[in-house]
């Protein structure tokens, strides 16, 4: 398949995947387990530790051993169990609150500390939203499995943990209401058995977008909720949540004050996602038995695995674009990993074959810690998976390459968020920001989308096609747009593929006779709808194209359309504009 990228605008949220090694100290006949004291942990694991150096024996990754082995660490001698209650956490920062009401201001107890760092630490980051509110996209929450929760209104440039009231850091899950988005759900506890990750507290809830949380007490003292691994709201009402643990999936309907236990399987349940067009279709993940699926909310479950084979922790997604297709990130073994489509809704599953017949081990022996799956946003036989490093599958016919539909790798924006945003319209594509243009619409062919740079700056500047509409707010029919004149315009359009500049059309909304934007006003934004189309033709400084110069010529080869609008708080000077 021939692949075009095209650069502008995006958000690039960065994740580091960090790698833990594990040694396992169960010997042949598995005499360490559950049932062993500590003691007898601690001289098996110090006798057998020896023999295998004496052999000369590799250490192998063996996370559900180390946990029996933390187990035994962390208990004393003689006894069974930790005596440590659940929840004692929680419990015992409740007191210390109630006690520091009583306090006097001057005692030691109510020194001010001042956290010295190391402040450049992330850990990992399992939870993710994206502010839809913040119409420029910069604003994010954050969930860290040994950081809590925290927000970004700059796009990452800086931060402000929204959980610093809080004794337990292990934010694993995070999931914001469709319909509300004052209500976001915390799952902590993260159970994927790898040396640092943390037991959680249950589930906690914030009413207020995250400035404040409770939480839920039927999830406080239950070791059902010990390792909350992902969640998931019913997009019509918030009350209705479904979230997947160690020990099984549970759904409240109202709101986290109860919880029904709807499914318990022989191995912790890892991974969750919902039909983005239908929230009764649900589809969770089995560690070492599958793909289970919900046609009823989540009340119920069956196994919807036909045609995977084996694996251990298996991580699903669903396609945007048609989701009847769902992948599948398969961790095997230590030595293989597998990708899995689905184009019946999970009902029965094909096995990804690279076309040279190396299919590469993408989760490099570390499956059961590092994996993940993303469907591609407009491509239904594309997905992204991540392992140890990033990686991408194709399961379309390599027969036809020529006839699939353009795909978008990226969108950037540069040095230019301080002036411009791009507001999202209903016919875009890319986080409906991107216009595509198309053989019937733009007589445009897949050889005509290229890499495209707008560049603002200092002495950028070209002549663009000026189309009106008469005032008209939106919905205007392309063959409505007016051709007015070729005028300058400060900025360029490059065809970086090919380095050379391109024509570009504008809607001048204000009719002044020339590309500016102004603030939009609420009420009315018909002041800032100064559209940009770029036009797959080379450029021409002294004439403008006679395709393009006529009514409605502006869809003429076009491949790319945005709408560009001033960032709050920015005035537009194009004599002295960012670069």
């Amino acid at each position: 398949m021939k692949k075009l990228y095209f650069f502008l605008l995006t958000v690039i949220v960065g994740g580091i995947i960090g790698s833990l090694y594990f040694y396992n100290i169960a010997p042949k006949n598995n005499l360490i387990g559950e049932a062993l004291t500590p003691k007898q942990i601690w001289d098996a694991e110090h006798n057998y530790k020896r023999e295998k150096r004496e052999r000369g024996e590799a250490k192998a990754d063996k996370p559900d051993e180390f946990t029996k082995y933390f187990k035994g660490i962390t208990t004393k001698f003689g006894e069974e169990d930790s005596k440590y209650p659940l929840n004692y956490r929680m419990a015992e920062f409740s007191k210390s609150k109630a006690a520091l009401k009583g306090m006097k201001s001057n005692t030691k107890f109510n020194t001010v500390w001042e956290e010295r760092g190391p402040g450049n630490v992330g850990g990992r980051t399992r939870g993710l939203i994206v502010d839809p509110d913040d119409a420029t996209h910069n604003t994010w929450f954050a969930a860290a499995v040994g950081g809590g929760v925290w927000k970004t209104v700059d796009a990452g440039g800086s931060w402000t943990c929204l959980t610093d009231n809080l004794p337990n850091l292990s934010a694993n899950a995070l999931a914001m209401s469709e319909s509300n988005h004052n209500i976001i759900y915390l799952g902590t506890g993260e159970g994927f058995y790898n040396l640092d990750g943390i037991a959680g507290n249950g589930v906690f809830k914030s009413t207020d977008k995250g400035d404040t949380w409770t939480q839920l007490s039927a999830t406080s003292d239950n070791v059902d909720f010990k390792y909350v691994n992902r969640l998931v709201i019913d997009p019509a009402n918030p009350d209705i949540v479904i979230v997947v643990t160690n020990t099984g999936i549970f759904k409240s309907i109202d709101g986290g004050t109860s919880w029904s236990n709807v499914y318990t399987g022989s191995s912790r349940i890892q991974d969750l996602k919902e039909d983005p067009n239908d929230f009764n279709i649900l589809y969770a993940t089995e560690n070492g038995a599958g793909v289970l699926k919900s046609t009823d909310a989540g009340d119920n479950w069956i196994v919807s695995s036909s045609g995977i084979s084996g694996g251990s922790r298996f991580e699903i997604a669903v396609s945007p674009v048609n989701s009847s297709v769902l992948f599948i990130s398969q961790e095997l073994n230590d030595n293989e990993s597998y990708v899995y489509k689905s184009d019946d809704s999970g009902a029965t599953w094909i096995k990804f074959e690279d076309k040279n017949g190396s299919n590469i081990n993408f989760l490099s022996g570390q499956g059961w810690y590092d994996n993940t799956i993303a469907a591609h946003p407009y491509n239904e036989n594309v997905a992204f998976l991540g392992g140890v490093n990033l990686w991408k599958v194709d399961f379309s016919d390599p027969g036809t390459p020529e006839t699939s539909d353009p795909m978008l790798m990226g969108i950037d924006q540069i040095g230019t968020q301080s002036f411009i945003y791009f507001q999202p319209f209903a016919s875009a594509d890319f986080g409906s920001i991107l216009g595509i243009g198309n053989q019937t619409d733009n007589n445009v062919s897949s050889s005509d989308f290229v890499s495209v740079e707008i560049r603002f700056g200092p002495g950028m500047t070209q002549k663009a096609h000026r189309f009106t509409v008469g005032g008209v707010g939106a919905g205007v029919p392309d063959g409505d747009y007016i051709y007015e004149d070729y005028v300058p315009v400060p900025f360029q359009v490059w065809d970086v593929t090919n380095d050379k500049q391109l024509m570009v059309s504008f809607r001048d909304q204000e009719e002044d006779g020339k590309f500016d934007l102004e603030q939009a006003d609420d009420s009315d934004d018909s002041k800032a709808r100064e559209y940009l189309f770029i036009n797959a033709i080379d450029y021409d400084a002294t004439a403008p194209n006679s395709e393009i110069a006529t009514d409605g010529g502006h869809a003429h080869k076009k491949i790319y359309d945005l709408w560009p609008r001033l960032a709050v708080g920015a005035t537009w000077d194009d004599t002295s504009l960012p670069d």
